[in-house]
């Protein structure tokens, strides 16, 4: 009983820890050969910044990235350098974490491929000040229900055995 309870209460647990909002989550369309981006103003100290995309139709080589806003020319042929970038495919997914306020935009590359590409995208933001050397947050979540699962089935399985042992 106390197993069944537990594991009703993990995920109200796991939604309350996460401080992560989700900035963007929408579908963008880049044309072929082009490239587009989303302003990310970051206001605190530290930031993790997640992003993810997935192709709906179109081009296949879609690539995601993290600028400095500062670096950004819109009107220039190429993106800048990017803090960190997935591969080019239908999917991807960057992380990085931000030691400084200031703005970033998450870029959309399409510029390899033939054909425009309709593109869902999602990034969150999570200003907490993050520690370099920490996992990352999902990863924290899925640490913490695992072993709060485990823990509970020890405590079920020696309750049972006690029980056993009591009757005879």
């Amino acid at each position: 009983m106390a197993f069944i309870v537990a594991a009703r209460l993990i995920p109200i647990a796991l939604l309350a820890a996460s401080a992560a909002i989700e900035f963007t989550n929408e579908v963008q369309s880049v044309p072929a050969g082009k490239w587009g981006y989303i302003d990310l103003p970051v206001h605190g100290q530290a930031a993790r910044i997640s992003g993810s995309f997935e192709v709906l139709k179109g081009s296949t080589q879609v690539r995601l990235s993290l600028v400095s806003h500062e670096d950004l020319d819109p009107t220039g042929d190429d993106p800048p350098p990017p803090i960190v970038a997935s591969g080019a495919g239908r999917t991807g997914r960057i992380d990085d974490a931000i030691r400084r306020h200031g703005d970033y935009a998450v870029v959309l590359d399409n510029r390899e491929g033939k054909q425009a590409a309709e593109v869902h995208l999602r990034v969150w933001l999570d200003e907490r000040g993050p520690d370099p050397k920490s996992p990352i947050p999902r990863r924290q979540l899925t640490v913490i229900a695992i072993s709060c699962v485990a823990f509970l089935g020890i405590v079920a399985f020696s309750a049972k055995r006690l029980r056993k042992a009591m009757r005879t």
